[in-house]
C-alpha cells in the first residue's frame, strides 16, 4: 500500500489509521509526507476501518461505491470518516 502513496495528494495530512480485515490488522501511518505500513494495530488509531477482505478489494478497485458500503455496514468505520475520505485520496487506486 506504501508504494501507492502520493504525498503530493496528502500534503500536510498526519494520520494513523488502522484496518480489521478479516483477521489481517494493520496501521497506516502518514507523517511528514510519508507513509509507513506496520503489521498490526498501533494505538491510538485516529481512525479505524473494519471490514471483510473482500468488500475493501471491491471499493479499493472502484468496483463497490465507499459511501454504499459504509451505509450498507459492509464496511465500518470508528473515528472520523472525512479523515478516512483524505486517506483514501492519498493513494493512486489499484488496479482491478
Amino acid at each position: 500500500m506504501a508504494e501507492r502513496f502520493l504525498p503530493e495528494k496528502a500534503g500536510d495530512l498526519e494520520a494513523a489509521v488502522g484496518y480489521q480485515l478479516d483477521d489481517l490488522e494493520y496501521t497506516l501511518l502518514i507523517r511528514h509526507g510519508a507513509c509507513l505500513v506496520f503489521p498490526r494495530l498501533l494505538q491510538p488509531c485516529d481512525t479505524l476501518l473494519r471490514a471483510k477482505t473482500d468488500a475493501f478489494v471491491a471499493m479499493s478497485v472502484g468496483k463497490l461505491n465507499a459511501q454504499e458500503a459504509f451505509m450498507s455496514g459492509q464496511i465500518q468505520i470508528e473515528g472520523d470518516p472525512l479523515l478516512m475520505q483524505k486517506v483514501a485520496k492519498s493513494f493512486k487506486r489499484p488496479d482491478a
